[in-house]
């Protein structure tokens, strides 16, 4: 009887000694998460390019891609995406242990100085603002604004090769290179697109950062 009883309880919390399949999470979702990651690295990639080279097309695109492509899948992936606001503090401080949550709150800290950024660049290449104080004030802020968006973006980046390392299965997820080589192909893609943008658009300078 107690062996029966044994049994019946290793059968029941199985789930803690074995691998079990997250069936709310991941079945038959595995490519949200790669097309995700996909998209993230094309659209941080190419906003970080393009706000260093002065475009604004091209800062508009990756933002777009980030906001329309790479963070509705995410949410999709959760499982119960309108619940997703429980990740952000001061709501929940799932951030401090999940390497999702926080990408969460990284998209969404991107999402608001990634938008105004915008907003200031494109009223300093427009004729709304003429030179003046307001002119320098907007300047100001929209070099304060590339920096804060920078950084975010770079943290929207690579959070997932932090995530990723907990599967270990794959021996080079668990190196510490693994978010470098993430940001480096995003890099990489960001330069290809701007190339392709900068020649549709046009408005690709390096006086961006200056």
């Amino acid at each position: 009887m107690r062996t029966q009883t044994s049994r019946q309880w290793m059968v029941t919390h199985e789930w803690m000694v074995k691998p079990m399949q997250q069936t709310e999470w991941i079945e038959k979702q595995g490519i949200l998460v790669w097309l995700s990651e996909v998209f993230s690295a094309l659209g941080t990639g190419l906003y970080l390019i393009a706000i260093f080279v002065d475009s604004w097309w091209g800062a508009l695109a990756g933002f777009l891609i980030v906001m329309l492509l790479k963070l509705p899948l995410h949410l999709i992936y959760l499982g119960r995406p309108l619940r997703f606001w429980r990740t952000m503090p001061p709501f929940s401080g799932a951030w401090r242990t999940s390497w999702i949550a926080r990408g969460v709150v990284f998209t969404v800290f991107f999402s608001i100085f990634g938008f105004a950024q915008l907003v200031t660049s494109y009223a300093l290449g427009s004729d709304f603002l003429a030179s003046g104080q307001a002119y320098s004030m907007v300047y100001a802020a929209d070099i304060i604004l590339k920096i804060i968006a920078g950084f975010f973006v770079v943290l929207t980046g690579i959070y997932c090769g932090f995530m990723m390392s907990y599967s270990k299965s794959v021996p080079f997820w668990n190196t510490g290179i693994l978010p470098i080589v993430i940001l480096n192909a995003g890099i990489a893609d960001g330069l290809a697109l701007i190339m392709g943008i900068g020649l549709l658009a046009g408005g690709v300078g390096v006086n961006g950062p200056e």
